[in-house]
């Protein structure tokens, strides 16, 4: 089982470690296509005390080309649904969305990114990649998760070229540390100075 998961592992794009480790707490995100459906495959592993733990949470990768209806097709109430459009269709400022696990924060980014007009220069910031929405410039961001390294900011690079690159729309996969609150107060003040409505 053991040598399957690290020959599936390597499948994987933008993962925390080069290869697959029984010890080392590990993610990354494989592509596949099962019956003809193009799916997505988010891997967490861990070693606990009695042994090793892989986690793979499916989603479906096809693009969807037709506007998400929040109300029809996610479940929102009306209200939620116009306070959605209110804060995301407009230049300018930041949104996080909040849940637990499984609570479809994903899947509502996704519908966000669709939602929007087409001539945007719309990019995402992941860690890694999961979905892939058309017309959008998906950046994956690999790093360790066992604290290695945390002198060196691993969304340097893409805090210095953001700013080149002119975007409209970013969307940031996860904040959950320093170093990714970082980057999303970077963008959404970059955002905030390019639009005279925008208030911090």
């Amino acid at each position: 089982m053991l040598d399957t998961l690290s020959h599936i592992y390597q499948k994987g794009r933008g993962g925390s470690h080069g290869v697959f480790s029984r010890s080392l707490a590990q993610q990354t995100s494989i592509r596949a296509r099962v019956d003809a459906h193009g799916l997505a495959f988010r891997w967490a592993s861990m070693q606990s005390a009695t042994g090793h733990v892989t986690v793979m949470r499916v989603h479906r990768e096809e693009v969807e080309t037709r506007k998400v209806d929040f109300v029809r097709d996610l479940g929102y109430f009306e209200q939620q649904a116009m306070l959605l459009d209110r804060s995301t269709t407009q230049l300018g400022g930041g949104t996080v969305l909040v849940g637990v696990v499984g609570s479809g924060k994903t899947t509502t980014a996704h519908a966000i990114l669709q939602r929007q007009p087409s001539w945007m220069n719309k990019m995402t910031i992941e860690d890694p990649v999961e979905l892939l929405a058309e017309g959008t410039h998906h950046f994956s961001v690999s790093r360790t998760l066992d604290g290695a390294n945390r002198d060196e900011d691993p969304f340097i690079a893409i805090k210095r070229q953001v700013k080149r690159m002119n975007p409209h729309f970013v969307m940031v996969g996860e904040l959950r540390d320093h170093e990714s609150a970082g980057l999303f107060r970077d963008v959404a003040a970059r955002a905030c100075a390019h639009s005279p409505r925008c208030t911090r």
